[in-house]
């Protein structure tokens, strides 16, 4: 007995629910209430290369960021992993040399951290982030990755200007 009331009372709140989602749910819920089956995923390259990239290990992942758009298993991908990491070294030594000298250059007075004098040391600090800048701007550009350099530049002059200076600075 009591079997049979709860299965008519199933089957009657079930043709209630699909009375109503039919005509006053959302999308969203008939979505969600649908007795269909969702459609496959498409199969694009997009996809393959995502499944095919989760198989590789997280810091390898974490390197596909410096590759222009390359995931690791790509053609090409090592490739362009040493060349950014490369215009980055080359960058970092030369404009410390760069800047070292001409400061000693320009104040005519050998400087170091160290043992000062406190212009060079404010010096140092004023002219390292333009030139650092500019030898990176340069070398990315010569390397043939200039847009990425650009997106660097973008993101390291965006957390310490304001705003409205950063955006117009937008590559």
């Amino acid at each position: 007995m009591f079997l049979r009331a709860a299965t008519a009372a199933a089957k009657s709140a079930t043709s209630r629910l699909t009375t109503t989602t039919s005509t006053t749910a959302t999308p969203l819920a008939r979505r969600f209430l649908s007795s269909t089956p969702p459609p496959p995923p498409p199969s694009s390259s997009a996809s393959a290369t995502a499944s095919a990239s989760a198989s590789h290990p997280a810091w390898l992942r974490g390197l596909a960021r410096f590759a222009n758009g390359k995931q690791p298993g790509d053609r090409g991908f090592w490739t362009e992993i040493g060349v950014v990491f490369t215009v980055f070294a080359v960058t970092g030594s030369s404009s410390l040399m760069v800047v070292r000298k001409s400061l000693n250059a320009a104040l005519g007075v050998e400087g170091s951290w160290r043992d000062g004098p406190n212009a060079w040391r404010a010096g140092y600090v004023v002219c390292g982030l333009p030139m650092y800048s500019m030898i990176l701007l340069t070398l990315g550009t010569l390397s043939g990755r200039g847009a990425y350099f650009r997106t660097v530049l973008h993101r390291m002059y965006g957390r310490i200007l304001p705003r409205r200076v950063a955006d117009k600075l937008k590559p």
